[in-house]
């Protein structure tokens, strides 16, 4: 088997080389401490001194000439100076190397390497690895990036782009360190069958997900990947019980905490998707969100708050779950792996400069990321490289200002604010492009901006890996991009906090809905806090452009978004224009496809009041025709709720409108749909119906399911207001597979654990008692 030795820095093949040398050699190698290694990395002194030394070649980024030239240097300077001199010296390196190229090597350490089979080549070392499973589940990144796993991947994710995914795995290894918070982690989603990582921007929950994940696809897993609604993958979840899925959501709640105002998940719907999962064979699903956002959404959220599903299976990253060993991994590895030039990598060695760092209260892993990145550091006269380094730990916020101020043209800025406005998450490259075109088009007509060829390509070139990272689908081809990483967000909307002439300049030039509604709102709700003053000044222009308005999702009316956008950031400003928006509730009647239920009874709840007389005339006037929209496209129980509620609202009769027969029949199909989609998310008491199937009858079981459902029923029809006279002048006639029910709660009770790879045996990178003795050997120079 093949692994790939480039995902571990020089140390951690040191750590591999004397593992697999304990076995081989049957004795207990040392590695060297801190300070000039003198030719030594592992040594074993048994009966005499130097017994055994062992030097350590990690070349994987380096040529055999290049090794032979070191050696050689070494051999006169620091072997040939030991004493006593080694009675076996040996030589590991993570280069192939042919049996001519041992021999060389051989002759050029002579007399120190008596014997060819004393040096330990890659293929060499990768073979002794396929045969010890104990050093292979003590350096879990070998084992997730060989090349049987990645196949393995591969071969249950077809729908993936290999390339691109392969890159990402090892991209992401490289960095990766193995600390408790992985085992931890795993431990609360192999018992639970769900995960919810919370934890501060920056301190790496979307890292440690994608590492639980790629470790479940290692074991024969399918990844369904969602950044988006849950309705979007609930149709995906397999009722095979043998087929093996884990779901992934990250920022399940939303990138910013106003993102739950908003929120595209409801509470219904994630709490009865996670019982799916825990109910479901070989499914697991784990979820990202912020802290904040979390503790926010159980605040306003009661069924979310009483589901305790944000709080059972929670595991939350906090900074002070990294030891100082972690920290300087991490920190270790990004200076290994990065591109840093010499004059920048040397003041991190400097043990003033990484001791401060690590005991920094502003580490994160993300700040080191973008530490570790040379194309971060400006040029600034004066200014040095432990300047630069401790003013951005001290001010975190400043990591993205410069560059976005100094070393952005305009149409890089413009391409960020335009996927910003979009949501900043997996956009469709043509849509990016449509937005950015609409900016660029407004910019050079109003602002004298000068056009160049290929603005679109080239800014996305510049900003890729900077700012933004692009995905590729595998079916289509297409690409879509997001932003590096949440912060990016954060700076923009601080960014754009008083800079009302750039709002300005955003809000005239959309050619979205989205980019209206993703990150601009009223006070009650802000993102980007549009004041009255912007709102007087823009939305004339806004009613202007909304009939070319388009939406990045096809099943989206336009004409109701912009309403209810509207009425929620403008209120002020449609009092006073409210004829000119009469012709959005016409479009909507006119072009009656993907109505939101919710969203037309939320405008015309808002539209209720005394100072908005047109409007209501107008609504009133409509009132049969909206009200038939709404039972058309109503989804969920709070939809048929505020139904009801109208008519209060608006003063008009609901005995009236139920006595018309066909009313009542619309109503009552309504109900049914409604209710049937419930079921197949409703949480029976699977204990009871597992015991009235064992202790009475399978026929008992399916009884009781069909009575529990209809208790459920008619406590569903009465939350919506329709009890008593209602109730019983109804049909109801709804259907449920209760023997489906009954199959489904006895196979949850058959749910296994794949012996693909044992979890519990993977652990963390050793540590010595003392800290500061690993860390100061990481930073050791040669």
């Amino acid at each position: 088997m093949k692994y790939n030795l480039g995902v571990l820095n020089d140390k951690e093949f040191e750590d591999l080389c004397k593992d697999i040398l304990d076995i081989a050699l049957k004795v207990d190698l040392q590695i060297f401490k801190e300070g000039k290694d003198g030719g030594i990395d592992l040594c074993y002194s048994g009966e005499v001194e130097n017994q055994i030394v062992v030097q350590v070649k990690h070349y994987e980024r380096s040529s055999f000439s290049h090794l032979i030239a070191k050696l050689e240097k070494e051999r006169d300077d620091s072997v040939a100076k030991m004493n006593p001199i080694p009675r076996k010296y040996i030589l590991a390196t993570s280069l192939p190397l042919s049996p001519d190229q041992g021999k060389k090597i051989k002759a050029a350490m002579l007399p120190y390497i008596r014997a060819t089979n004393d040096i330990y080549g890659r293929r060499r070392i990768e073979s002794m690895l396929s045969r010890s499973d104990e050093v292979l589940q003590r350096h879990f990144k070998l084992w997730l990036t060989s090349s049987s796993v990645l196949k393995k991947m591969l071969h249950h994710n077809a729908y993936l782009n290999a390339e691109f995914f392969t890159g990402e795995i090892l991209k992401l290894s490289k960095l990766f360190v193995m600390s408790s918070n992985f085992s931890d982690a795993q431990h609360k989603l192999e018992e639970n069958s769900f995960l919810v990582i919370s934890g501060e921007p920056g301190v790496g929950k979307t890292t440690l997900a994608y590492m639980l994940v790629y470790e479940r696809l290692a074991a024969g897993y399918e990844l369904v990947y969602c950044d988006g609604r849950i309705a979007e993958i609930e149709g995906m979840l397999s009722q095979e019980p043998n087929k093996k899925q884990i779901f992934l959501m990250d920022d399940f709640l939303g990138a910013n905490l106003y993102d739950i105002n908003t929120l595209q998940n409801p509470e219904n719907k994630i709490i009865n998707f996670v019982s799916k999962i825990q109910h479901s064979k070989n499914k697991l699903l784990i979820m990202t969100t912020r802290t904040t956002i979390l503790n926010e959404a159980n605040y306003r959220f009661e069924k979310l708050h009483n589901s305790r599903i944000t709080g059972k299976s929670k595991y939350e990253l906090r900074l002070k779950d990294y030891s100082l060993v972690d920290k300087a991994r991490i920190l270790y590895n990004h200076l290994y792996f990065g591109d840093l030039g010499e004059e920048f990598r040397d003041e991190f060695f400097r043990k003033e400069t990484y001791r401060r760092i690590l005991e920094h209260t502003n580490y994160y892993p993300r700040i080191i990321q973008f530490l570790t990145d040379e194309n971060h550091y400006p040029s600034v006269p004066g200014q040095s490289v432990e300047d630069f380094i401790f003013e951005n730990l001290e001010n975190p916020e400043l990591i993205w200002a410069y560059e976005y101020d100094r070393q952005l043209g305009d149409e890089e800025r413009f391409l960020i604010m335009a996927l910003f406005t979009l949501g900043g998450i997996r956009i469709e490259e043509q849509v990016l492009e449509n937005a950015f075109e609409s900016r660029y088009a407004f910019e050079i007509k109003t602002n004298n901006i000068k056009r160049k060829p290929r603005a679109f390509k080239d800014a996305i070139k510049k900003l890729l890996d900077g700012f933004i990272r692009a995905f590729q689908d595998a079916k289509t081809g297409t690409n879509s991009y997001s932003f590096l990483n949440p912060s990016i967000i954060d700076f923009l909307l601080v960014h754009l906090d008083g800079d009302n002439d750039e709002k300005l300049r955003i809000l005239r030039s959309v050619s979205y809905i989205e980019q209206l509604s993703k990150y601009f709102g009223s006070v009650k709700g802000p993102k980007v806090v549009i004041g009255d003053r912007l709102a007087d000044d823009v939305f004339p222009d806004l009613l202007i452009i909304a009939p070319t308005l388009r939406s990045v999702d096809s099943r989206v009316c336009v004409s109701l978004e912009f309403l209810y956008l509207s009425m929620n950031s403008f209120g002020r400003q449609v009092l006073n224009r409210q004829r000119e928006v009469v012709f959005l509730l016409d479009d909507i009647l006119a072009h009656p496809e993907n109505i939101d239920a919710w969203k037309v009874s939320m405008v015309m709840m808002n539209i209720y009041t005394d100072s908005m007389e047109l409007l209501m005339a107008e609504i009133n006037a409509r009132w049969n025709r909206l009200l038939g929209l709404m039972i058309r496209y109503a989804k969920d129980e709070d939809d048929l709720k505020y139904f009801v509620e109208l008519f209060r609202h608006y003063g008009h009769d609901f005995d009236e409108y139920f006595e018309d027969e066909d009313n009542r029949y619309d109503l009552q199909c309504a109900l049914h749909l409604i209710f049937e989609g419930m079921l197949t998310d409703m949480d029976f008491s699977y204990e009871t119906i597992i015991d009235n199937y064992n202790y009475r009858s399978e026929k008992y079981a399916i009884e009781r399911v069909e009575e529990e459902a209809w208790e459920k029923y008619v406590q569903f029809v009465a939350d919506i207001g329709l009890d008593g006279d209602y109730f019983d002048r109804m049909d109801h006639e709804y259907e449920i597979d209760a023997a489906q029910t009954v199959s489904y709660a006895l196979d949850s009770l058959r749910v296994d654990h794949d012996d693909d790879y044992h979890r519990g045996k993977l652990s963390s990178q050793p540590t010595r008692e003392d800290p500061w003795e690993e860390i100061n050997r990481l930073f050791q120079k040669d």
